[in-house]
């Protein structure tokens, strides 16, 4: 996973800092878990990675609430495919420098990562 440029991504999307961090712990576990994220975009955009992570995978350890936990983790892992659309694997941004960090100037741009929520139904959330 390319945590800082997804990082990057998310943040330009309007997310807040808790929502970015909670993106990027879920997608990690889920990586951890299940495998590296861009091979799997690039196999099949992510969907065997999706497949995997319905409440009755036993192999797929979560406390609580399976139903709210799986669905949370889809939703992470959803949004990095958005991501991987707009900045394929393989994809570098602009080198660091002394004075900015990388740059998503060459990554194009999905709407949001949640599509089917605007971004001003987010804020309040």
């Amino acid at each position: 996973m390319r945590k800082d440029i997804f990082k990057q991504w998310l943040e330009k999307r309007g997310l807040s800092e808790r929502p970015v961090c909670d993106y990027l712990s879920r997608c990690s576990r889920v990586e951890a878990q299940l495998g590296d994220l861009d091979a799997a975009y690039l196999q099949d955009k992510l969907a065997s990675i999706l497949s995997q992570l319905v409440t009755d995978n036993a192999d797929f350890p979560m406390d609580g609430d399976r139903v709210r936990g799986m669905s949370s983790l889809r939703t992470a892992v959803r949004s990095y495919a958005e991501f991987c659309d707009a900045c394929p694997p393989g994809f570098l941004p602009e080198q660091d420098t002394a004075d900015e960090p990388r740059s998503l100037s060459g990554c194009g741009a999905a709407p949001y990562p949640y599509p089917h929520v605007a971004p001003s139904a987010r804020a309040n959330a």
